[in-house]
């Protein structure tokens, strides 16, 4: 919705946007439709998706949307040089549209080191739901940053083997937004349980 704003109201302040597809509110396949219907096209603002979500229906959804490219998460540093270099109009000076992939493309082998942070972070989110009471489903802040800690994992989860788990997670992320605490405790359990039941073993 930043983007959106200031982007109407500055012309085209930008470059080049990434754009996250798994984002409350609005994601961002409905922000790149919204800044095309604005008149924002890929060569004056090209945009490249990032996301967890690399199958081939999830990848053609953006280009549909009207993006340029997609990198998959987590993003590594040369595919991120190479969408700048491609896409950024002050690099390239001239933006051609993106071919839609006919196959997805074969998944890189993760460092241990990413295995290894995503093994902590889906621990720790786990401790986090065991504690979670009447006390912090009715606490805004504790509420803001458990939602934060599970769109993270939603983003991620897929691109480590937790299909499932991502899916519960972005499921989860949205539905807890307007619930009661009540709710909001039973929502935590039921990720909870995803987590403790799901595969084990992280692809790498």
């Amino acid at each position: 919705a930043t983007t959106l704003t200031l982007t109407a109201q500055a012309g085209t302040p930008y470059d080049l946007i990434l754009m996250d597809i798994q984002m409350p509110v609005l994601d961002g396949i409905g922000a790149t439709k919204r800044l095309r219907g604005m008149g924002y096209s890929a060569e004056t603002l090209p945009i490249v998706a990032l996301s967890a979500n690399v199958y081939q229906n999830d990848i053609d959804a953006c280009f549909a949307a009207g993006m340029q490219a997609h990198l998959a998460k987590p993003v590594r540093r040369e595919a991120l040089e190479s969408a700048i270099a491609t896409w950024a109009r002050r690099h390239s000076g001239n933006v051609r549209a993106a071919p839609v992939p006919t196959t997805p493309p074969p998944p890189e082998p993760l460092p241990a080191s990413l295995v290894a942070r995503y093994a902590e972070r889906r621990a720790a989110l786990a401790a986090t739901l065991r504690a979670f009471g009447p006390a912090a489903a009715a606490d805004p802040q504790t509420i803001a940053a458990l939602l934060s800690d599970v769109h993270k994992l939603a983003g991620t989860a897929g691109h480590f083997g937790d299909v499932q788990l991502g899916d519960k997670a972005r499921e989860t992320e949205r539905m807890m937004i307007d619930a009661t605490p009540g709710e909001r405790i039973i929502l935590a359990q039921a990720l909870l349980s995803v987590i403790e039941t799901s595969s084990q073993n992280v692809s790498s």
